[in-house]
């Protein structure tokens, strides 16, 4: 149930690391949205409007939000159990 809470973290790390220039993990965001120049044909693929950008960044928060679940539940219960101490 944690997962929830912490895509909407990683949402907005991700979305913050992209508005102060890590566009290497996303494209940018083009600020000219032509809606009369809507030719399905352009192969051109700096001409989106930020829906792409912004389905990959939940697609991506997503997966992060689980693995991170996953390894933190992990790491509780080897905390429980004493898995974690040294002998």
């Amino acid at each position: 149930m944690q997962t929830i809470a912490l895509q909407r973290v990683f949402m907005i790390l991700l979305l913050v690391s992209h508005q102060f220039g890590w566009h290497g993990l996303y494209p940018p965001f083009v600020d000219n949205d032509d809606v009369s120049n809507n030719n399905t044909n352009n192969t051109n693929t700096n001409t989106n409007n930020g829906y792409e950008i912004v389905q990959q960044l939940f697609d991506d928060s997503f997966v992060c939000s689980i693995l991170a679940g996953i390894y933190v539940t992990e790491w509780y219960l080897a905390s429980v159990y004493g898995w974690t101490e040294k002998k």
